[in-house]
């Protein structure tokens, strides 16, 4: 799943989230949210559904990139 990342930096400022502890909160890597972040990768099934854990999902919903994203529909 893609994310739009300045929706993605939006949500982590308005709830103050740093990229270390969403890394950690998440399982992965630093620079793999980073990527994410910056909409050079998509994030798994695992990791989208940690943000929208996270983020909550209106803001998970407004962030996703549908144009890059495949989904089953």
């Amino acid at each position: 799943m893609w994310f739009r990342k300045e929706k993605l930096a939006q949500a982590a400022r308005s709830n103050n989230f740093k990229l270390a502890w969403l890394a950690k909160r998440l399982g992965c890597s630093e620079s793999y949210v980073s990527h994410i972040w910056n909409g050079d990768a998509a994030a798994t099934y695992r990791i989208a559904k940690g943000l929208l854990e996270v983020f909550g999902y209106d803001a998970v919903m407004a962030a996703i990139d549908w144009g890059r994203t495949k989904y089953a529909g």
